[in-house]
């Protein structure tokens, strides 16, 4: 009796210490969906995009995980400002990234820059750091979540002065992202979509991981056009394959509308006219179940 009793203890206190233990911010495959929108120069750049990890880099023997940024940006024509450019996509290297602990560090070119520090106790002030530019952020409480097999922080803050977020997530970053300014930004806007670990969503429902990759082949394959569009959205169909049809989604992955094409192979067109101005997820569903989306501005 006396041995079956230790083992039990020995199997809670292990149990404890797995799920007390350490988070590993990087493990799983994570990936964070982002948008944001910033005002340039009388343009208007719409941008939705993923960060990814791919590969690790050392550096004065400290290993870096490579953070990878895909997306695709669009731009709007501003009233009084000239053409603001075509759609672009991407995919390249954004930040070398390490975790120490409680700490997590971006490698600036010259030296290590705070990124994140997650040690504070209540009543701290969150300390400054690449991202975090709110200086008298104060916490307030913790709350202990499950995220990902993990035991993660989730901290509420008191904002002591004009600040622009009161609560983060454990190796997750805040409500605009992992990497984007804490504090107001006069022109720009930033939104922390989603995030996955090994493909799985657990953060978001508004999530399109492929950000830049299906968007670009949608765009190549399809000479998608105008976009900003107005009235009318123009395609070309392959001679090799059959559209059936086109789904509609809003920006919080909403579907609005269906429609059924027949228009055959070539030129093809539909009507937005009667859509509200924002942001809409077009994808194009073909015959052999392959479908290419990509992300449309309609003003």
């Amino acid at each position: 009796m006396e041995f079956m009793r230790l083992q039990l203890i020995f199997i809670i206190l292990s149990a404890v210490s797995y799920s007390f233990g350490q988070a590993d911010y990087f493990s799983g495959n994570p990936e964070w969906n982002q948008s944001s929108s910033c005002t340039i120069d009388g343009c208007v750049d719409y941008r939705d995009f993923v960060y990814y990890i791919n590969g690790d880099s050392t550096i004065n023997t400290q290993t870096y995980k490579k953070f990878y940024k895909r997306g695709q940006s669009i731009k709007t024509d501003g009233p009084l400002g000239p053409e603001c450019g075509p759609s672009t996509t991407y995919d390249a290297l954004a930040h070398l990234v390490r975790q120490d602990g409680y700490q997590v560090y971006l490698w600036n070119g010259t030296n290590d820059t705070l990124l994140y520090d997650y040690g504070i106790s209540l009543g701290d002030t969150f300390p400054v750091a690449y991202n975090v530019c709110d200086r008298y952020i104060v916490l307030d409480s913790v709350e202990q979540i499950t995220f990902g097999g993990q035991l993660r922080n989730k901290y509420y803050f008191t904002e002591t002065t004009t600040g622009s977020f009161s609560n983060m997530i454990e190796g997750l970053g805040w409500p605009g992202g992992f990497f984007e300014p804490t504090c107001e930004q006069p022109n720009c806007g930033y939104q922390f979509n989603c995030f996955s670990l090994d493909g799985q969503v657990l953060l978001g429902t508004n999530c399109f991981f492929e950000a830049g990759i299906e968007e670009s082949e949608a765009a190549l394959l399809l000479n998608i056009r105008p976009n900003p569009v107005k009235s009318k959205l123009r395609f070309e169909v392959p001679e090799d394959k059959v559209l059936e049809q086109i789904f509609i989604s809003n920006s919080e992955g909403k579907r609005v509308e269906t429609i059924e094409y027949s228009g055959g192979t070539g030129k093809g067109s539909c009507k937005v006219d009667h859509l509200t101005p924002g942001i809409y997820y077009f994808r194009f569903h073909f015959e052999n179940g392959h479908d290419y989306q990509t992300k449309i501005v309609k003003i």
